[in-house]
């Protein structure tokens, strides 16, 4: 009598990667550990590659690049929160962007309402189309105080 060779297959437990550490929304709420200091690691690569975002640093707009995704989201959570705990103008660059989900405009939504909330001046200088379209998509033009600049674009 011939033995069979049996495998037995064991599933793996299958437990989700966490894409995202920390909930935009909540961010006004919650301390920051970090104490808002921006590392060069959390700054995007075409900030440290080109000379038009060189620039834009030197003016205090944080460039939000070409994506905002919930990936990207942390890297400039961290830009926004520092502006914001240093009482500064809050300028936005958001004219390269083509690419951004809830997750991003949920950022942003946040960063502005709490820029009311301390009376931190707030200003775009630059949406893309793809910004003003998925802010419109979602009924968060009038929050993201996209009114003006996307009906110029």
């Amino acid at each position: 009598m011939a033995k069979q060779n049996k495998t037995a297959t064991t599933k793996k437990k299958c437990t989700p990667k966490k894409v995202i550490k920390h909930d935009p929304l909540s961010m006004s709420e919650e301390p920051h550990n970090e104490g808002g200091v921006i590392t060069e690691s959390a700054t995007s690569e075409s900030e440290e590659t080109s000379e038009a975002a060189a620039s834009k640093q030197s003016s205090n707009a944080i460039d939000l690049g070409c994506s905002l995704v919930i990936s990207d989201v942390e890297a400039s959570r961290c830009a926004l929160l520092e502006t914001l705990q240093s009482g500064s103008d809050l300028i936005i660059d958001g004219a390269e962007i083509e690419q951004i989900d809830g997750a991003g405009l949920q950022l942003l939504a946040t960063c502005i309402l709490e820029a009311e909330k301390t009376h931190v001046a707030f200003k775009w200088c630059g949406a893309s189309s793809a910004l003003c379209n998925a802010a419109s998509q979602l009924g968060l033009t009038e929050i993201l105080q996209l009114n003006d600049i996307c009906q110029t674009a």
